[in-house]
């Protein structure tokens, strides 16, 4: 035998040995997907918690200890006696309790899981445990759910471990939401010097918007502090501070909504005490985003929808939609769609009677809504109508379409900073935004990651 022969045997061997060892490697994955059962095929508290124990706390393939974990909670929902809540919420602290001193996301996940499990279980100590998991190494958005939970059961008696965190970089914003849960009643001097001192955060992003909604729902709407800070919250807590430097109240911000346009006269009749007082309360409350989108959904003068469609966008049905907002002011007729496969070519159709026709890009799943909405606004300029189709900045992968006079919008964007997304983008933008950051994760963890 030459030693060319025996190289390639030698070789040959360890590539069919390897290739084997992977065929195997792949088989175990397989029966052990095929055999971790869901939710519904585990029947007994003993089943959930062998399924517990027994499953991998990092596999995509063993679906064992997710099953268990959502098993658990509708069990202890539904049918657990005492004595089973008991267990199952002994078994979530002390898996809980050995996490957290971790900080990765993976593990905030499986936290998350398990705090939503033993909030079924409702045991008495869960307040004692709740602080422990806001005081830990999680990640911060886990902690910040603990402790709107733990403001949930025990209200002002959390301002001591409130007033503890909110130096705490990670969980910063989470306090100041917390506080503003309770209004105020959390009002005292060494509560809002905390706030106050918040808004100027410069590690946490989101932590002065939350400090100043904190402030508003404290009953410190006009303090001057908020006015200095403007440039330092997002668009919509912006927005609602104006609205109370203004000392605008929601009646007099409805009539806004009306004089501009985006509100249509016919709709008046459907504004009730009723609704002009709930838009107060979320108004007060500092979340000027929930008070505008809640009333023009009751007033059905808003289109909101999720920018990223299954499996593409359907232009007609947007169409239609918009229509719905725009009717009778604005009507949109003879529609038609020029397809390319699964891919939308063109749109043609009567806008306020005139002809309307746009290209808009094919991006996958992605809704090209700058086309949309220019190709309508363009056809209303030419008809000679004041009415426009804006979207509203909804800080994340939603669009929120309105109709309003172009005049109105202007006004309202400029005197009072209603965040409208001028190239209709921005919910796209923050949505694959969102998406690469997950398939970055992924990657990170070795994992393939394929882009529809």
């Amino acid at each position: 035998m030459t030693t060319w022969t025996a190289a390639i045997l030698v070789w040959g061997s360890f590539f069919l040995f390897c290739a084997a060892l992977l065929g195997f490697w792949g088989y175990a994955f397989y029966i052990e997907w095929q055999h971790s059962p869901g939710p519904q095929g585990l029947k007994t508290l003993a089943d959930m918690q062998r399924a517990f124990r027994r499953g991998s706390k990092t596999s995509l393939f063993d679906r064992r200890r997710s099953s268990a974990i959502y098993a658990m909670q509708q069990f202890a929902e539904q049918e657990a006696d005492a004595t089973q809540r008991d267990a199952i919420a002994i078994l979530m602290r002390d898996e809980i309790a050995t996490a957290l001193h971790k900080t990765d996301n993976g593990t905030a996940n499986d936290v998350r899981r398990m705090l939503d499990t033993l909030r079924a279980a409702a045991p008495s100590w869960e307040a004692d445990f709740l602080e422990r998991v806001a005081r830990s190494k999680l990640e911060g958005w886990v902690r910040g759910n603990a402790l709107d939970r733990l403001v949930g059961l025990r209200g002002t008696e959390t301002l001591g471990i409130l007033l503890e965190l909110i130096d705490d970089t990670s969980v910063a914003h989470a306090v100041a939401l917390a506080i503003a849960r309770l209004g105020r009643r959390a009002a005292t001097p060494e509560v809002i010097a905390a706030l106050e001192r918040t808004l100027t955060d410069s590690q946490n992003g989101w932590a002065p918007s939350a400090a100043a909604q904190a402030l508003i729902s404290l009953g410190q709407a006009t303090t001057p502090i908020l006015a200095r800070h403007l440039d330092r919250f997002d668009p919509w807590t912006a927005f609602t501070v104006r609205v109370t430097i203004a000392e605008l109240d929601a009646g007099a911000l409805i009539e806004r909504l009306i004089t501009s346009g985006v509100v249509a006269e016919h709709r008046r009749k459907l504004i009730k005490p009723a609704v002009i007082n709930k838009m107060q309360q979320v108004l007060s409350g500092g979340d000027g985003f929930k008070a505008v989108t809640t009333l023009l959904q009751r007033l059905r003068a808003i289109y909101i929808f999720d920018t990223e469609w299954d499996p593409v966008p359907d232009y007609e049905a947007l169409l239609q939609e918009l229509a719905r907002i725009g009717g009778p002011r604005v009507t949109i007729t003879d529609i038609a769609l020029r397809m390319d496969g699964e891919a939308c070519r063109e749109v043609a159709c009567q806008v306020a009677g005139q002809p309307a026709r746009f290209s808009p890009q094919f991006m996958g799943d992605w809704t090209d809504l700058s086309a949309v909405l220019n190709g309508l606004n363009a056809a209303l300029a030419v008809a000679d109508r004041p009415e426009r189709f804006a979207n509203l900045f909804s800080g994340d992968q939603n669009a929120c379409v309105i109709v309003g006079h172009h005049d109105g919008l202007v006004e309202l964007e400029t005197g009072l900073g209603l965040p409208i997304d001028p190239g209709a983008k921005a919910a796209i933008s923050i949505g694959a935004a969102a998406e690469d950051h997950v398939a970055a994760q992924l990657a990170a963890s070795g994992l393939k990651v394929s882009r529809g």
